[in-house]
C-alpha cells in the first residue's frame, strides 16, 4: 500500500471525497431549510443526512446501498422519519407530577448515537432528550381540498414563513378531489413505530 497525498489547494485530485462532502452538505441545507430550522442545528442534520445517504441506492453499486455493501445486510428503513418533523415525547412517570402533561412538544433531530432511540429537541426546555416513546407528525403531500392551518401543531408559529400544516387526517376517498393542476396541501402522517434499524 502506497500512501499518496494530493497537491496543496488542489481539490480536483480528491474528487470522490469532495463530491461526497458536497452531496451531504447540500442534503443538510435542504433538510434545514425544508423544516424551517435554524442552521445552528447543522451537526444533527449533517449526521442524519449521512445516515439516509448510506441507506439510499447508489449508481456505483448494483441494486445495493452503501450500508448493505459494507455490512452485507439489507438496511431496515422503517425507523426513518422526516428530519425536523414536529413530535410529542412521552414524559416518564418519575419525571412528572400528577397534574403535569404526559408529553412534551419537540422537533425530531435524528437518532441517538448510543441507543435505539430518537434524538429530540425540546424548544420549551431548550435541550436535547433521548427517548424511544416518540409520536412523530410527518408532513405528507396529499390532494386535499381543505385549507391549511397551523393550529394545534407543536412548535409552529403562525408568523413563520413556512407553509402551515394542519393536524388533520387525509381526505377520505368518498370526498371530491381537486384536479392535478391544483396545488397540493401538506398534511401530517402519524407514526408510532419507532424501533431503530439494526
Amino acid at each position: 500500500i502506497v500512501h499518496e497525498t494530493s497537491a496543496p489547494h488542489t481539490l480536483q485530485q480528491n474528487d470522490v471525497a469532495e463530491r461526497f462532502n458536497r452531496t451531504i452538505g447540500e442534503h443538510t441545507l435542504a433538510m434545514l431549510y425544508g423544516a424551517d430550522i435554524s442552521t445552528s442545528f447543522w451537526p444533527e442534520a449533517h449526521e442524519y443526512a449521512t445516515i439516509v445517504h448510506s441507506m439510499s441506492p447508489s449508481r456505483t453499486l448494483t441494486r445495493q446501498t452503501p450500508d448493505e455493501a459494507f455490512t452485507g445486510i439489507k438496511p431496515d428503513i422503517s425507523a426513518l422519519r422526516v428530519f425536523g418533523s414536529r413530535c410529542h415525547v412521552r414524559t416518564p412517570p418519575d419525571g412528572r407530577k400528577k397534574d403535569d402533561p404526559h408529553s412534551l412538544d419537540g422537533i425530531l433531530m435524528g437518532f441517538a448515537r448510543n441507543s435505539k432511540a430518537y434524538k429530540v429537541w425540546i424548544p420549551k426546555k431548550r435541550k436535547f432528550i433521548t427517548s424511544r416513546n416518540v409520536l412523530v407528525y410527518e408532513p405528507v403531500l396529499t390532494n386535499s381540498p381543505h385549507a391549511a392551518s397551523s393550529e394545534g401543531v407543536p412548535g409552529l408559529d403562525s408568523t413563520q414563513s413556512r407553509p402551515e400544516i394542519p393536524l388533520t387526517h387525509p381526505v377520505s376517498p368518498s370526498e371530491s378531489l381537486p384536479s392535478q393542476s391544483e396545488p397540493t396541501v401538506s398534511h401530517l402522517r402519524r407514526s408510532e413505530h419507532i424501533s431503530r434499524p439494526t
